[in-house]
């Protein structure tokens, strides 16, 4: 008896934590530290509002101009410190 009320026990609390472990994101990149002026993020197609201490994930794609952003930024920074040299 006391063993079937054990296994009930851990079935129970297995499937009280269940819902938790499947809302733990799995691709989180970082958090958002400072937020200031219009700032957005792109969830499902829709724009949510950006605040400190929200998480970021990684993006499935990446459209061509915010790609094009990164890349020029740091070939940029790449030839100030090649020049300074």
């Amino acid at each position: 008896m006391i063993a079937c009320r054990i296994w009930f026990c851990v079935v129970a609390l297995v499937v009280a934590a269940a819902p938790a472990f499947a809302q733990t994101p799995q691709s989180a990149a970082g958090r958002i530290k400072v937020a200031s002026g219009s700032v957005f993020i792109v969830r499902a197609g829709a724009q949510v509002p950006a605040q400190a201490g929200q998480l970021v994930f990684e993006a499935g794609s990446t459209a061509f101009e915010d790609a094009l952003g990164a890349h020029l930024a740091a070939a940029d920074r790449a030839l100030r410190r090649e020049t300074a040299s």
